[in-house]
């Protein structure tokens, strides 16, 4: 007996459908795995962007120094200056320290802070107003990078591979900037 109207999809087209549905899966996870790099530095520069942004905020909030230091190449630390320093970056016991940040931890070794010389030296001093002290010096000194910030602050963030770079610029008056 034959029933007229059959409705319904047959074994090899619910097959076929699976199978485009699988390759599309599959391309979609192999571009996000090759893009990840990307996002990691990507999030760190903006993370670092928005901890020096919150720096100066303080700074000018609760009217005190607030100091940026590189720490190494994978880490940077914001710190309140409750005291008067005889001598530059050197730690006191009331300063408050406001945030760490490890990068190597937070994104897996994938990305580090570019160009650094020694510690202390590469340090951005936000004063009371909020505008960066003059006696701070540049946190990079690299002349085979090209100076995109204008010769305002500059700080590299690089993808451990060191593929890509972006950089926070900083001006004088405290405005900070992702190139």
């Amino acid at each position: 007996m034959k029933i007229k109207n059959e409705k319904g999809f047959t074994l090899i087209e619910l097959m076929v459908v699976i199978v485009i549905i699988v390759i599309v899966i599959g391309l979609g996870i192999a571009m996000y795995f090759a893009n990840l790099p990307h996002l990691r530095l990507s999030a760190a520069t903006r993370g670092f962007k928005d901890d020096i942004a919150r720096a100066q905020q303080i700074a000018a909030k609760e009217n005190a120094t607030v100091r940026v230091t590189l720490t190494s190449n994978t880490s940077y630390e914001v710190v309140k200056i409750t005291d008067v320093q005889d001598v530059p970056c050197a730690p006191l016991i009331n300063d408050v320290n406001i945030k760490t940040v490890d990068l190597a931890n937070q994104y897996r070794n994938a990305v580090r802070i570019g160009s650094i010389i020694t510690p202390c030296v590469d340090s951005l001093i936000f004063g009371k107003l909020g505008a960066v002290e003059s006696s701070a010096t540049s946190f990079t000194i690299a002349p085979e990078v090209p100076d995109v910030c204008g010769g305002e602050f500059r700080v590299n963030i690089d993808r451990a591979d060191g593929l890509e770079t972006m950089r926070v610029c900083i001006n004088n008056s405290g405005r900070v900037r992702i190139q």
